[in-house]
């Protein structure tokens, strides 16, 4: 078949592997059947559709709707897995996955937010040295502009050399000021996203749920960027990464309630444990 022609066949010169037939006959098989459900596509009712990874073997999970039933299922897209599970289930299992990066109550925000911030800068250390780099050696050329400017006004070099090395500095400068605003490290605006983005880690749950399905997919690329692992077997989800923001909201919630219920907390160490909440959180 071609996709320039829709829903016509288009004989090959190359010798056919099966008869034309064979071939109709298989192919209005697959379209009627359709293996018992109608696949789809993009639908408010499947957002986990691809979002999802079978653990047993890496495949995504897509969905389709049992239209006898009215239900929606998912379902492990690869060739022969009997791996299925309505939407429904898998949906309120997604609800409780996320309640474990949801914050309980706004004590924990500070701390929280103290944390992360030394986090983030400790992995943006290398940016932000880079960022120092270059704001020395624009305030070097501040100094070689103004160096050349006093020997010029005390007559020891001649107005030719001055104003060839004021515009080669000048340019440089120019350059360097560009450079230094791109990569430039703001920590209030770091302040700003955390404060942001932890308030809307109290209605995490909340928000996915009653969001399009546009906003649904928002909230679960952000917490999970490399998508969630779903065990079939034990209906339990799995994630390989939690977005920083995100992942050391269990362990400082633990660790409130430990230290409220008379049990040592050591919140000094606990920002080194951040990134590892990330590995595999708590089942819910």
């Amino acid at each position: 078949m071609s996709s320039l022609i829709p829903g016509e066949v288009i004989e090959g010169k190359h010798p056919a592997l099966v008869s034309k037939e064979i071939f109709l006959k298989v192919n209005g098989l697959l379209q009627k059947k359709n293996y018992g459900g109608n696949y789809v596509r993009d639908d408010e009712n499947l957002p986990l559709k691809q979002f999802v990874i079978a653990e047993s073997c890496g495949t995504p999970y897509t969905g389709y709707l049992v239209k006898k039933k009215g239900l929606y299922y998912y379902k492990n897209n690869r060739i022969g897995s009997k791996e299925n599970r309505s939407a429904k289930m898998m949906h309120e299992l997604f609800i409780q996955f996320l309640k474990n990066f949801q914050l309980k109550n706004k004590e924990v925000l500070e701390p929280i937010k103290e944390i992360v911030e030394q986090e983030f800068i400790a992995l943006q250390e290398e940016s932000i040295n880079a960022v120092l780099a270059i704001g020395e050696k624009s305030n070097e050329i501040e100094k070689h502009l103004e160096t050349i400017e006093r020997r010029f006004v005390i007559g020891e070099i001649t107005k030719e050399l001055y104003q060839k090395y004021k515009a080669e500095f000048e340019e440089e400068l120019i350059k360097i000021r560009r450079q230094l605003e791109d990569s430039r490290f703001k920590l209030s605006n770091l302040e700003n996203a955390l404060a942001k983005a932890l308030k809307f880690a109290l209605k995490l749950p909340e928000m996915w749920q009653n969001g399009n399905l546009e906003v649904k997919r928002r909230i679960q690329k952000i917490v999970f960027p490399d998508g969630i692992r779903y065990n079939h077997q034990n209906h339990i989800y799995r994630t390989t990464r939690v977005n920083l923001l995100f992942a050391g909201i269990p362990l400082i919630q633990d660790n409130l309630l430990k230290k409220e219920n008379g049990t040592s907390s050591n919140f000094k160490n606990l920002s080194r444990l951040v990134p590892e909440a990330g590995l595999e959180p708590a089942r819910p």
